[in-house]
């Protein structure tokens, strides 16, 4: 019994991967649009955070945007940190402020940053999904939010 069980599982497995294939294609075209993963890397500044960007953009192709966001933001932040030499414990919004009075971000990505911040924030603080009845109209959201979480990672100029 178990094992017709597992053998089930399996080909469920297997059918919704081959039917989500369409959709992963789709997003690593859309990474492909930005993302050069070795220029990228030299801005981050530490080999730890470079592994925080694969893991973001995984996230993404796989379809996991909740986890995109929140490690896009991270790569953001531990960035933002390493280029101002500046203690760990900061919040994320006095990061953003503090780099962009010492001149070393544009307004654009200041405002940037702080908008990935507030969509971060409404979903480690109150889910902004809950408003909404039709799971369709979820995963729109979640997929604007993801796609605007690596514009924003994009924004760093490489």
């Amino acid at each position: 019994m178990k094992t017709e069980k597992k053998v089930k599982k399996k080909e469920l497995i297997k059918q919704k991967d081959r039917d989500e294939r369409g959709g992963r294609a789709k997003r690593l075209k859309f990474i492909n649009e930005f993302y050069d993963t070795d220029k990228m890397r030299i801005v981050l500044g530490t080999s730890f955070t470079g592994y925080i960007l694969e893991e973001a953009v995984n996230s993404f192709i796989y379809g996991n945007y909740i986890a995109t966001v929140m490690m896009t933001q991270s790569v953001i932040e531990q960035t933002l940190k390493f280029n101002l030499q500046t203690e760990s414990d900061m919040s994320f919004f006095d990061t953003i402020n503090s780099c962009y009075e010492a001149e070393k971000i544009s307004e654009e990505q200041k405002d940037a940053f702080h908008k990935l911040r507030e969509i971060r924030n409404s979903y480690t603080h109150q889910p902004k999904y809950k408003r909404f009845e039709n799971i369709s109209e979820i995963d729109d959201l979640l997929l604007e939010d993801a796609k605007f979480a690596l514009k924003t990672l994009f924004l760093f100029n490489y």
